[in-house]
């Protein structure tokens, strides 16, 4: 819950708000009982239960933490296979077939 609670910034009618501690904790959670949900469906859901009083927005470094993660897993992706294919030597895989 605490990785959802330091990106979320919750605003009451478009002003920031302190909510009781754990009030957003125990909104998620009644959430997420009946089905699991997870990010934006639980922000959207927070919505409509608040009749859109209560707005959760994802911050800009949960997008960019997103993004490094999926570049570094591409980056290892594509540099392990390249590496192993450098130590392959083309004479004897042309022999071998």
């Amino acid at each position: 819950m605490q990785g959802v609670l330091s990106i979320a910034k919750v605003s009451l009618m478009g002003k920031p708000t302190d909510l009781v501690h754990g009030t957003l904790d125990l909104l998620i959670l009644r959430i997420i009982e009946h089905e699991p949900k997870h990010g934006w469906a639980i922000a959207k859901r927070i919505q409509q239960v608040s009749n859109d009083v209560l707005k959760v927005q994802q911050g800009f470094l949960s997008f960019l933490t997103a993004a490094g993660c999926l570049l570094l897993v591409t980056l290892a992706a594509s540099y392990i296979p390249a590496c192993r294919a450098t130590r392959v030597d083309p004479m004897a895989a042309l022999r071998a077939e």
